[in-house]
């Protein structure tokens, strides 16, 4: 997989707490979204045309429910909560410790794969939202 749609999905990948297990439901909800959105902005481009507007109408229901669905399933509550508690001196000082300690393993690994020319964008994400889960303690 390539592009921006890869390297979300990858991003959301890496986040998992258990990535082995396959894909959660916010992996689904996450990959369900990209996808109507592409259809959301192909649509809006000819909603000029009268024939296109229940067409366009049921597409931005659609998206509307995958984004209560990205809500409930990605746990987003639980994300806030986390970027929130950094923003204190306990939070900053967690943060950093955190950061040293993702710096020999998983930001390595992060900046060896950024690096080499032959990954693809979704390898990229992945490493991404590994090293970004284990800087802030957050996973889906």
């Amino acid at each position: 997989m390539t592009g921006f749609s890869a390297r979300i999905l990858g991003t959301f990948a890496g986040l998992q707490y258990n990535s082995a297990a396959g894909p959660n439901k916010c992996f689904g909800a996450v990959e369900s979204g990209l996808t109507a959105s592409s259809n959301l902005f192909y649509i809006l481009t000819k909603v000029y045309m009268p024939w296109y507007v229940p067409e366009a109408q049921l597409i931005v229901q659609d998206t509307i429910a995958l984004t209560g669905g990205f809500y409930t399933d990605c746990e987003a509550n639980k994300f806030f909560d986390s970027m929130t508690a950094l923003f204190s001196e306990e939070g900053a000082s967690a943060l950093g410790a955190r950061f040293v300690t993702a710096q020999q393993f998983e930001l390595k690994k992060y900046n060896k794969i950024k690096a080499d020319p032959t990954t693809t964008s979704y390898q990229r994400g992945e490493a991404f939202g590994k090293a970004f889960g284990a800087v802030t303690a957050y996973h889906i």
